[in-house]
């Protein structure tokens, strides 16, 4: 099949993209720089580039004509910028879902993905019947009104492995700036991660069973975040303490700080019933513990 791609030479696409061509699929990448190209012409040599972004909407209708599936992976992921506007970014990626699939053909693929933050209601596990009421919304319905087979991924907030630059990674610079690797409350605020390699491995598989659903991208139920301030204090030597949440911004930033506080457990029962899917991996807190992408020197500014 041809796919069109965006976000593929991001954190779970340059996961995804040998996955795809060693399946035996053609792929379009949306590109933004030539620095993307290079990266992904590393990584599929016969990939073919359209250049473009979020924001260049008839390139992605156009792109998104010629194909058998759109798999779009790409977001703004500039949480830890100061002029971070997260329902700015939400409105752009809305734009973009639709301009995909406009292109698209009744009856293609479109995988679109969201996360699972946010999701869980009283406490529950967040379940793959849920609707999307994540942060990120998922777009199935208008999708499915248009006569594309809708697959969402939500993943799971914490996508972590070798080179992740995402909220594992901005939890571990603020313990750095601040000198103490934190938790708001008493800690028990859950939040689930998976291992970038078992993210990508989900995609494939709901790929090539193309049924219409959610999926949930989660390795566990959820950890608590008070093990995860633990790992990562034991990871840099500094002490653990909690955070009261009206110093949540300063310790991390507005957005990270205010979204610490949600409980957000998470169910991938279904997917993994329905995919055969199940995560192979480390999962967070082993990775934590054991993986030098963290406390190798000092930890990079996160990207998201």
């Amino acid at each position: 099949m041809h796919i069109f791609i965006t976000g593929g030479s991001g954190w779970v696409g340059r996961h995804l993209l040998p996955l795809l061509a060693a399946a035996g699929h053609t792929i379009t990448a949306l590109s933004r720089s030539e620095s993307s190209d290079t990266t992904l012409k590393a990584i599929v040599p016969d990939i073919t580039i359209v250049r473009g972004d979020l924001t260049t909407l008839d390139v992605l209708t156009s792109a998104a004509r010629t194909a058998d599936a759109v798999i779009h992976l790409a977001f703004i992921h500039d949480f830890a910028s100061p002029t971070h506007d997260f329902m700015a970014n939400i409105k752009v990626d809305g734009e973009a879902v639709k301009a995909l699939a406009a292109g698209l053909a009744p009856g293609k693929l479109f995988i679109n993905t969201s996360g699972t933050l946010g999701g869980s209601k009283e406490g529950r596990p967040y379940l793959e019947s849920d609707d999307g009421l994540a942060l990120r919304p998922d777009f199935y319905d208008h999708l499915a009104s248009l006569g594309i087979v809708p697959i969402v991924i939500r993943l799971a907030p914490m996508v972590h492995g070798t080179g992740d630059k995402g909220f594992a990674v901005g939890l571990i610079a603020a313990a750095q700036r601040t000198g103490v690797s934190g938790y708001i409350g008493d800690g028990h605020t859950r939040w689930t991660g998976v291992h970038v390699k078992d993210a990508a491995k989900l995609y494939l598989l709901a790929f090539e069973k193309g049924q219409a659903g959610h999926y949930h991208a989660a390795e566990t139920d959820g950890h608590a975040l008070k093990d995860v301030a633990t790992a990562i204090g034991l990871g840099l030597g500094v002490p653990v303490d909690s955070i009261p949440q009206e110093n949540a911004a300063a310790q991390w930033s507005p957005f990270l700080g205010m979204v610490l506080a949600m409980d957000s457990p998470v169910s991938s029962k279904l997917t993994g019933e329905l995919l055969g899917w199940s995560p192979e991996h480390p999962d967070l807190i082993e990775d934590l513990r054991t993986s030098e992408t963290y406390f190798a020197g000092k930890a990079e500014e996160p990207v998201i």
